[in-house]
């Protein structure tokens, strides 16, 4: 025998206090929304706002019973995700159609993150994958997010061109998953973001560590960004597989200073865990960047005291001779 949570038809409560209830309930726990969609129709529709705000599809599974969810055929469905969605993580099989009609699903998201799967070269330029590719990029044309965690090379060659005037026409924060040998390729591309604020760029290094000619491009490209972006407050490089983070960090500074002073808004930081969903996670609840922002105000500060002191070193303060005149006076009057 099956038992099944209801809500009485009398309640000394007023609504409004029991969805504060609801919503609270509902955003702590998952599994308590779960049971919450139980109690009645009426609290089914609150908890369900909650529960798909944040949608997160990394496994294939969890990919088409998403799709099959968003394709039932019932009128108020596609109004239901386009209007709850907001936060949307999810994992693009280049051979897999799925993703495309669910970004279509849900147009109205602010926080994005897609991770890439690229096939072997054996399937890379098959028909079923080109079609693929050419839906996901119509999606993405429809997308106005205003922070995006991506991965794009291996679907597009010049992806900042490409959205700047859609997918990235509203967006403050990109971190961009793909490894440094393509977005070192786009330096001169992120002036089409006028909206930029906050950029985080992945500096995958190896048990080698970064050659002298690789850090010489990596060095360049960054520069190149802080130069032309004046609107990005934040721009951090992620070290991601580096057994010798300080070593990088400083080469690349000593060869920024080469050029002229290292600008502070420039912060490095080492990435220990870099499998599972925690990333897209830190990047979503805003962890990274407010790490980013404190880092970079403080570097700042820095600079602009050190600035200060070397100024006040090169010019002394010069005393008027009448008020050192009238101080001796006054210092050596006998009483």
């Amino acid at each position: 025998m099956t038992t099944s949570l209801f809500m009485p038809s009398y309640t000394a409560l007023p609504l409004d206090t029991i969805r504060r209830i609801v919503d609270y309930a509902s955003l702590a726990d998952r599994r308590t929304a779960l049971q919450l969609v139980l109690v009645s129709r009426q609290v089914k529709e609150w908890a369900d706002v909650n529960l798909y705000s944040t949608v997160e599809l990394y496994l294939e599974p969890q990919i088409a019973s998403f799709h099959q969810t968003v394709e039932k055929p019932f009128s108020n469905t596609k109004d239901f995700f386009a209007a709850t969605v907001r936060s949307l993580s999810v994992s693009f099989n280049q051979g897999n159609g799925r993703v495309p009609r669910i970004l279509l699903a849900c147009p109205n998201i602010e926080d994005f993150t897609m991770y890439i799967i690229h096939g072997n070269a054996s399937t890379e330029r098959t028909g079923v994958v080109l079609n693929a590719i050419s839906d996901l990029e119509y999606s993405l044309h429809t997308l106005r997010p205003m922070r995006v965690q991506t991965q794009l090379y291996h679907c597009f060659r010049n992806p900042l061109q490409k959205f700047y005037n859609t997918l990235f026409q509203n967006m403050t924060h990109l971190a961009l998953l793909d490894d440094w040998e393509y977005w070192t390729r786009w330096s001169d591309d992120f002036c089409f973001l006028p909206a930029l604020t906050h950029l985080c760029l992945d500096l995958r290094v190896g048990a080698k560590g970064l050659g002298q000619g690789d850090g010489w491009r990596v060095s360049d490209c960054v520069w190149r960004i802080l130069k032309t972006c004046r609107s990005l407050r934040v721009c951090i490089l992620r070290l991601l597989f580096d057994p010798y983070p300080d070593t990088t960090k400083n080469m690349l500074l000593r060869m920024m200073q080469e050029r002229e002073e290292v600008d502070g808004r420039l912060v490095f930081m080492r990435e220990a865990n870099v499998f599972g969903n925690t990333i897209a996670r830190s990047f979503q609840k805003g962890f990274l960047w407010s790490f980013g922002e404190k880092m970079a105000f403080e570097q700042q500060q820095k600079r602009l005291s050190q600035k200060d002191s070397l100024r006040r070193s090169q010019h002394p303060q010069r005393i008027n001779p009448r008020m050192m005149e009238r101080n001796i006076t006054r210092d050596s009057r006998v009483d």
